[in-house]
């Protein structure tokens, strides 16, 4: 499938998005035509659609007098990733429509927002949310940097470099944070009213989403939700808005989990890859960069009659390993070889757990299935199914990938 980038269309659905957030979202009297450095959003108005409905204070009747929505985003767009990487994306970039979703506001970065509160005490963005002022260094937004904890607009600067993604917007599905006066303690939406989330959803997000697709309800959109609370969000109130509208939706893990890095960049970089290439997007270059640069992804070859005493070892040590962890290993082991010179090696519980090693091409994939569904972690480049996410399984999935995964090593490096 041709994806080629319309950049004058592109262009068109990231000014209108700009236009829709800085006239319904945070009120400017001048709209900005896109991020630029040190550029400021001060103003003097913003959305109160729920405080004029008196949904703006937590469901929680205990707390409803201490939390009220406080601190405001909005959403950046590519073209805007971009303008702060001091890239220009090209014709052979696709314009696909990716929405990146996150929840809701934090005050953790409270230079975001404005020092003085407006009307009903609200504190919209001062700079341009999820880039900030200084924008990003294109050298640091390739595989794996920006792929760690805490790090929110610079992975998805990222991903968007990476992957080439000409018409991604990042957002929150609720704009406004609920925070208690002094911005200390804040609450995540599961503590907001129903109508509350309704109305941001059904009067901001899908309204952007409209945008994004460039008013074209034959356009397929791709959903990357970073959090299981973001994906049920989606499931129960963005998704029934687009009922013309083919959606892909897609969980993926927030950067505030806890996940290590060296398993939350196989996780990412192995599912936007995977959906990605479902949908015939060249991701060569993707793949080209993560093959580059990650240093614990090998290239092996080696002769297979002389490994057995090799295998019998490693097999031996998993067996130890998944004795601890209360796990138990496949009767085959890693004595398996299969007929594609894969090394398969299954240890079995409430999750299995697969270790591939291909000999002859790359190294180390990392799989894990159970009776609902695959789900593969580790890119597959043969691998062309998508399974959407059932489950939220990554803690589990992390903590046996530490486990099992320095047996692997060990082994790898010892051929």
């Amino acid at each position: 499938m041709d994806m080629k980038m319309d950049i004058k269309k592109v262009q068109s659905i990231r000014d209108e998005l700009n236009e829709f957030s800085f006239t319904k979202v945070i009120v400017k009297k001048s709209v900005p035509q896109g991020w630029e450095k040190d550029i400021s959003l001060a103003n003097e108005t913003c959305c109160f659609m729920c405080e004029n409905m008196g949904n703006n204070v937590s469901s929680v009747e205990k707390d409803n007098k201490k939390y009220n929505l406080r601190y405001v985003s909005h959403g950046a767009h590519s073209l805007d990733f971009c303008a702060s990487m001091g890239i220009k994306p090209e014709n052979d970039w696709n314009d696909i429509p990716v929405l990146f979703l996150f929840e809701n506001p934090s005050i953790q970065y409270a230079e975001l927002y404005q020092k003085q509160p407006i009307e009903n005490k609200k504190y919209p963005a001062l700079q341009w949310y999820w880039i900030n002022k200084y924008g990003y260094n294109k050298d640091d937004c390739v595989y794996p940097k920006c792929y760690k904890q805490l790090n929110y607009g610079g992975l998805i600067a990222s991903l968007i470099k990476t992957f080439k993604l000409g018409n991604a917007y990042m957002t929150n599905v609720i704009k406004c944070s609920m925070n208690t006066e002094d911005g200390k303690k804040s609450l995540g939406t599961s503590y907001y009213h129903n109508d509350c989330i309704k109305t941001c959803v059904n009067n901001i997000l899908t309204k952007e989403v409209n945008i994004l697709i460039g008013n074209d309800s034959s356009k397929k959109l791709i959903i990357f939700a970073f959090s299981k609370q973001v994906y049920n969000l989606a499931i129960k109130y963005l998704i029934p808005n687009l009922k013309k509208i083919e959606c892909q939706l897609c969980l993926l893990p927030h950067p505030a989990s806890r996940l290590s890095n060296d398993y939350r960049k196989y996780v990412i970089f192995g599912k936007v890859y995977k959906l990605l290439h479902l949908n015939k997007i060249d991701c060569h270059t993707a793949l080209d960069e993560f093959l580059k640069n990650d240093t614990s992804f090998k290239v092996r070859s080696i002769d297979l009659s002389n490994i057995q005493s090799d295998l019998t070892i490693l097999t031996k040590e998993l067996q130890e390993c998944a004795k601890k962890e209360n796990y138990t290993l496949n009767s085959n082991g890693a004595k398996k070889l299969t007929k594609n010179n894969n090394l398969m090696i299954s240890i079995k519980g409430n999750n299995e757990l697969i270790c591939r090693f291909k000999i002859n091409e790359r190294r180390f994939h990392f799989v894990y299935s159970n009776s609902y569904e695959d789900e593969i972690y580790a890119w597959d480049e043969k691998e062309k199914k998508y399974f959407s996410e059932l489950t939220n399984r990554d803690d589990i999935m992390d903590k046996l990938y530490k486990t099992f995964s320095q047996y692997i090593e060990k082994f790898i490096n010892q051929i």
